[in-house]
């Protein structure tokens, strides 16, 4: 372009101009985030792509006999999204309902990093989920409260959760596993998301330390919408524009809980639910976030 123009010192400073312009429309875009909350019926599953290319994805859905929400959904989706490569693939907790579907992910997806719970809840499918990622020669990482997962210069993922008794029970009352999740705190400019795993109400009080630091535009509901999950309190401090509850329709635990519904409305976290809306993907250029909805 500028040769063409080059003739004069008029068409030269127009020529840069259209340079300048041209440059700034194809690179001066904002980089989006995207977040995909996919409906992977009763569990949950988070697709993440950054900025950079990188990609993050958090829980992948319940694998039992003859269901797979890997292979079912999980994969797919990947696919559509034109995924080839995962970097970190995140387990929050020892429940299969949150890393069922990793085995079929991993089959088809070559991973970078597993990130699992310090908490290991040694079934038989858990077993077998270390046996392949040891197979593939994929290293396997067991994060806590402090740490962070490195995704680029411009996002930040801080690890808030589990630590002490929970990484460690001295007593168990069924809700241990629940509690050991990995809450993430990801942050791309202004804007930030708060993964909660199943996190329950017993240990939500332990992260009221960081105060004005959960503050988060949308929530991942912990357990479902649970009504042992989401207190007032805890709410209150994330303070979220949005908030997401993946479940499943007509489940057998009644999730979710009318009453988390009401006061997730109650403090303005305009809940949304999958078995409802299907996919919830929100999509954030570091300064707003807008909500896309897949049906």
């Amino acid at each position: 372009i500028l040769l063409l123009f080059y003739r004069s010192k008029k068409t030269a400073a127009t020529a840069g101009a259209l340079a300048i312009l041209f440059l700034f429309l194809h690179f001066g875009k904002p980089a989006s985030l995207k977040v995909t909350f996919v409906d992977v019926h009763q569990g949950d599953g988070a697709i993440i792509q950054l900025p950079n290319g990188k990609v993050l994805v958090i829980d992948g859905g319940n694998r039992t006999f003859g269901f797979d929400a890997g292979n079912r959904y999980m994969v797919p989706l990947l696919h559509y999204y034109g995924i080839h490569h995962i970097d970190y693939l995140v387990g929050t907790h020892g429940h299969s309902d949150h890393y069922g579907g990793f085995l079929a992910i991993m089959k088809v997806f070559p991973v970078d990093t597993l990130v699992l719970s310090p908490y290991q809840n040694k079934t038989k499918l858990y077993n077998s989920l270390l046996a392949l990622a040891r197979k593939q020669a994929t290293p396997i990482v067991f994060r806590r409260r402090g740490q962070q997962l490195y995704l680029g210069r411009d996002i930040r993922a801080y690890i808030l959760h589990p630590f002490g008794c929970y990484v460690k029970p001295k007593t168990y009352s069924g809700n241990e596993v629940n509690n050991s999740s990995l809450v993430i705190k990801l942050i791309y400019g202004a804007t930030s998301f708060l993964f909660t795993g199943d996190l329950e109400q017993n240990a939500e009080k332990e992260l009221r330390t960081y105060n004005e630091f959960l503050n988060s535009n949308v929530l991942k509901v912990a357990h479902h919408g649970s009504k042992t999950s989401s207190g007032l309190a805890f709410v209150k401090l994330i303070k979220p524009r949005y908030s997401v509850i993946s479940v499943g329709r007509h489940n057998k635990f009644f999730h979710p809980s009318r009453k988390t519904v009401a006061r997730l409305r109650y403090l303005g976290a305009h809940p949304l639910r999958t078995d409802h809306f299907g996919a919830i993907i929100f999509v954030s250029d570091g300064q707003n976030i807008r909500p896309v909805f897949w049906r």
